[in-house]
């Protein structure tokens, strides 16, 4: 009775249910969720027992990062009660809560050990999903079913959208790459990078490609110069294979696809311009967006399409409309603090593993940025990863392990 209380405690749930999502973080959105109620399970039973929402000593820095999440709360609550769509943006609120609660999770049990356990989980995890997007390029492989899933066609891998695919292969190759640094067995993590970028160059996805580029830039200039040489190779690369040097082109001309989201900006400003304090309401662009916000240009390109974008495909401007201006603003304080504390744990902790730990997550924060220029990046599986990374460096601050 007493083993099977002991493996059924919080702590062990919680470390059961991270297990669980690092192996499905790039694979699975279900097991994702899964792993992340497990997860909270645990967390819920320890705050019960132990009568306290982190069973760890807090640094000022973590306490200061919990304020700019309750501001960012705050906002949304209020947003949400002025809602064009006050259900849409009550759902959302309630999605949004289990996101941010998955960094009080992560707080509670992470040390060296087993966060050691869960990088290599991760990377193994995004290894063979990687692989499976590479042989599904070449052969169509196609578990799931998806009628998308054609041989030499955009790879989506067991996700539902290769962006998204793009996105999280484009946050977890910068963090590989740092463990490349650290680890005795280099050449493990560098075929692993070498099959994620295979894998992200066959989902053709700009935003993904853009943001592993700079991730990787970032990681180059603070730490291996040498990383520009392996950057310029692998851009050659691209600009030999046919299809990728086709995407490349298509960069710098206006696609079909490029003059939508264009618009889909416009109309995103428009949004802003009408409610700019607390915008239109949470969840709520793809409702207005077809109802209230198709003109004489846009009916004919997106009317027949079943109401199918749910966002603006660019996550600054799709804050700013949802939140209005002080939405904006909580979120970029959240981003920037924890760009700060990240940067700064990198420069100041002498611990070699954790350096290279901030390192990458540097990297992968610094991708999920950039892609959010292009796509909405925080939401789903990036999301996820955003609050799981960002409670590894604040369980960094406060175990003062510098």
């Amino acid at each position: 009775m007493n083993s099977l209380r002991k493996y059924f405690s919080p702590e062990n749930l919680i470390k059961t249910g991270l297990i669980v999502y690092v192996a499905t973080a790039s694979v699975s959105i279900s097991g994702q969720v899964a792993g992340m109620l497990i997860a909270l399970v645990g967390w819920i039973i320890g705050i019960i027992t132990k009568k306290k929402l982190i069973w760890t000593d807090i640094s000022k820095e973590t306490k200061n990062f919990i304020g700019l999440i309750l501001i960012f709360l705050a906002v949304f609550f209020v947003s949400s009660i002025f809602s064009k769509v006050p259900l849409k943006s009550f759902d959302r609120l309630r999605l949004i809560l289990g996101e941010m609660a998955f960094f009080f999770v992560v707080l509670n049990v992470i040390d060296r050990k087993f966060l050691k356990k869960l990088i290599v989980i991760l990377v193994v995890s995004t290894t063979i999903e990687s692989a499976y997007g590479i042989v599904q390029y070449f052969t169509g492989l196609n578990i799931l079913r998806d009628p998308e899933v054609i041989p030499f066609f955009r790879v989506k891998g067991t996700l539902s959208h290769w962006n998204k695919l793009g996105s999280m292969l484009g946050m977890i190759i910068p963090l590989t790459v740092a463990v490349i640094f650290y680890s005795e067995k280099k050449l493990r993590y560098i075929l692993a990078v070498i099959l994620m970028s295979v894998c992200l160059c066959f989902t053709f996805t700009r935003g993904g490609w853009m943001a592993a580029g700079f991730a990787v830039v970032l990681i180059a200039l603070l730490k291996e110069k040498k990383l520009f040489y392996i950057l310029g190779i692998v851009f050659i690369l691209l600009l030999v294979f046919k299809p990728s040097r086709n995407r490349i082109i298509d960069t710098f001309s206006i696609t079909e696809g490029d003059y939508r989201r264009i618009l889909m900006w416009k109309t995103s400003l428009r949004m802003i311009k009408d409610r700019p304090f607390l915008g239109q309401g949470p969840n709520t662009f793809q409702e207005l967006f077809y109802r209230e916000y198709l003109t004489e240009e846009t009916k004919p390109i997106f009317y027949n399409e079943e109401h199918g974008y749910s966002h603006p495909h660019n996550v600054y401007l799709g804050i700013t409309a949802d939140m209005g201006i002080t939405g904006f603003l909580a979120f970029m304080a959240l981003l920037v603090y924890l760009f700060y504390m990240t940067a700064r744990t990198f420069s100041t902790t002498t611990d070699v593993f954790f350096r290279t730990i901030s390192l990458g997550i540097l990297g992968s924060l610094s991708a999920l940025a950039v892609n959010g220029l292009v796509d909405y990046t925080f939401s789903a599986e990036p999301v996820y990863l955003f609050w799981f990374l960002a409670g590894i460096i604040f369980s960094i601050r406060n175990k003062k392990m510098l």
